[in-house]
Parts: C-alpha cells; structure tokens; sequence
C-alpha cells in the first residue's frame, strides 16, 4: 500500500514537472460553480500547487487483481479555493474503479498554485496505478 502511494505521488510530481505550455494566455475557464476565474497550467503561475495529502483509493480486490497494471489517469481542477473539481477520466480500467479514484481525488488536501500574489486554479493530471 506504502509502495502505490509512494507511485501516485511520484506520478504527479512528474507530470506537474513535464507540462508544457503553448501560450501564454490562461487556459479556458470550465462551467464549474465550484471553481470561478481562469485556470492555468503550470508552467503558467508563480508558484504551483502543493499536495500535501494524496490519498490512496480503497479498490476492490477483485477488480484489482483483473485489472493490475492498468493505470488510471484523472484530470482535475484544483481551485484556488482549496477544492478539487471538474474531474475527467482520461484512461480508465473499469466504471468502478475509475469512480472510486475519482472521489478518492476529491478528498487531495493541497495549497492552491499563485499568480502575482494571489491564489489561483491549476489543471493538473492524476494517476493511480492499480497494483495487486
């Protein structure tokens, strides 16, 4: 369990680190009542953010045994007010698993990313990895 949590995390730091941008402007704002304001990539604000709890989600042992070493990868909103939000599933393994990593992610504690000072909203891209 230490070691799939230990692969999340790594996993995010490394796709936060290789993000590339093309432009300089904002990315477009999602419809979420939850988020308001632009959102940004990372390359594009001061400071990115920081997760400070990553949690691992409570597969299924069954599902995780027919699925082990597939990879689920999420792409989310983390807000500038302390939410996570407008989670898609961009590879899944199954209707279940890829639901319970979606609330899983829900619960990520993190400080938001800032532009000139203030808090601002990053898109960042999550992956668990399901190993049984």
């Amino acid at each position: 369990m230490k070691t799939i949590k230990w692969l999340l995390v790594v996993s995010v730091f490394i796709l936060m680190s290789l993000s590339v941008t093309r432009a300089q402007t904002p990315s477009p704002t999602p419809q979420s009542q939850d988020c308001s304001g632009a959102v940004y990539k990372g390359t594009e604000v001061d400071r990115k953010v920081k997760v400070l709890t990553y949690p691992s989600p409570h597969f299924d042992d069954r599902e995780m045994q027919e699925h082990s070493g597939s990879v689920i990868v999420l792409r989310a909103i983390f807000c500038g007010s302390g939410k996570v939000t407008d989670l898609k599933v961009q590879r899944g393994a199954s209707a279940n698993l890829d639901r319970e990593a979606v609330n899983t992610a829900k619960t990520i504690k993190f400080h938001p990313a800032e532009k000139s000072g203030e808090k601002v909203s990053q898109w960042m891209t999550l992956e668990y990895q399901i190993n049984d």
